[in-house]
């Protein structure tokens, strides 16, 4: 069934194996063929396979595949320019992309015929280069040390940020027919972004970042997508140490944001950005320890303490330790006494689901393991803080547990 896509897979791992000369031969005219397949899906196929079994290990070729689908986007925008309809029959638009394709076919193993001294098409304006630009991601996102590499996925960052200020001026409606940046293509350009920043070297991922870190005070909705998505590649394929880096990148940053002084506003923005910070995603309900956090989670806490006193941060900040901050307990509690003291704590706890959790998490301990909370006196402070606060805000089971914690333990 459709055999034509895990055929366009293998064919780069075919081409570094020793063959007769009638295979080799028949290999590389196959190759181009798959890169330039008139099916998008054969060529995703295609351009993974060159992404795991190329991109790490021929270089050469690899940039040799990169400036193909650039020359071949910019061939196609030749013939747009010059012909194009405001109206354009798609049997038209395929004609100019077969020939464009045959084009790359013919001439791909000729040195000098492909340019290299460029890894973007000039012009990503159409929808043909919006999707060779994402193909091209791909493949480099496999060479996180190469200077080509580093510097397309900057431009990248620039290039999403322009978006997100397209679609916020409200230009996105006008500008996508001809940009070709429509939502699957945003998506993929970011992901691969997200993916080559957990995999290259830390000052490597700050220059490319800045653009999206610098986007934080205008787009903070787009920016959380973005930090969830670096927090789930680090779940699947764990680089902790280099995570926890670029954390700290977006944590800085949220640090000196404008609206941070407005997140408790009834319309206010940047809620989504503080839940990405405190890892907020969809955990599954077992875990309620995450290993990355081993060593790090003191980031997460300084984090929470240097953010203003408000309901949405420690809202937050508890649905973290609810979810995967296990570990961080009991002693969080001392944090989160601290920060209600700090401000108005009734304003702060003013969140059903805070309290809730707030008191699964306190159950936890003055039922489970009260004379570890006991024997600390800074933790035995701070719960019984917790619990006098609960109770005030009609908590029944904080009454409940604050009698069970104060009434000595039988002998």
């Amino acid at each position: 069934m459709s055999a034509d896509r895990p055929c366009s897979h293998v064919l780069s791992q075919l081409l570094g194996r020793s063959l007769s000369e009638a295979h080799r031969s028949r290999v590389h005219e196959t190759f181009p063929i798959a890169l330039t397949h008139a099916i998008d899906e054969v060529r995703e196929y295609a351009v993974w396979g060159i992404a795991r079994h190329i991109s790490s290990t021929n270089r050469k070729l690899a940039l040799r595949c990169v400036n193909a689908l650039v020359t071949e986007a910019n061939l196609i925008k030749q013939v747009w320019d010059v012909e194009a309809q405001p109206y354009p029959d798609p049997g038209w638009r395929d004609t100019i992309e077969s020939e464009a394709a045959q084009v790359i076919r013919q001439h791909f193993w000729e040195d000098g015929f492909i340019p290299t001294n460029s890894c973007q098409p000039q012009d990503i304006k159409m929808g043909t280069g919006a999707r060779a630009y994402v193909r091209i991601l791909a493949i480099l996102s496999q060479m996180p040390t190469d200077p080509v590499a580093i510097a397309v996925f900057k431009g990248t960052a620039e290039k999403l940020v322009e978006l997100w200020h397209i679609k916020s001026e409200r230009r996105h409606d006008q500008s996508r027919g001809i940009s070709g940046w429509d939502y699957e293509n945003k998506l993929a350009a970011s992901m691969r972004l997200q993916e080559f920043a957990m995999r290259t070297s830390n000052d490597a991922a700050r220059e490319i970042l800045m653009p999206i870190l610098d986007a934080i005070d205008r787009h903070p909705k787009e920016i959380s997508e973005f930090i969830k998505g670096l927090a789930g590649i680090e779940d699947r394929e764990p680089n902790t140490a280099h995570f926890w880096f670029v954390w700290r990148l977006f944590a800085d940053k949220i640090r000196g944001v404008a609206w941070l002084a407005r997140l408790d506003e009834k319309n206010s923005i940047g809620k989504e950005t503080i839940s990405a910070i405190f890892l907020g995603l969809f955990w599954k309900e077992e875990i309620h320890h995450w290993k990355s956090l081993e060593g790090f989670a003191h980031r997460v806490h300084e984090l929470f303490n240097d953010l203003p006193p408000s309901s949405t941060v420690m809202e937050n900040y508890i649905r973290f330790l609810y979810d995967i901050g296990k570990q961080s307990l009991p002693m969080a509690f001392v944090h989160i006494a601290n920060r209600l003291r700090d401000g108005e704590p009734h304003q702060m706890l003013r969140k059903t689901n805070t309290v809730f959790m707030l008191e699964v998490l306190l159950q936890r301990y003055v039922y489970g393991r009260p004379l570890e909370l006991k024997r600390n006196h800074d933790l035995r402070d701070a719960v019984l803080f917790l619990l006098d606060l609960l109770v005030e805000q009609g908590s029944s089971a904080a009454f409940r547990m604050r009698d069970d914690f104060v009434t000595p333990i039988s002998r």
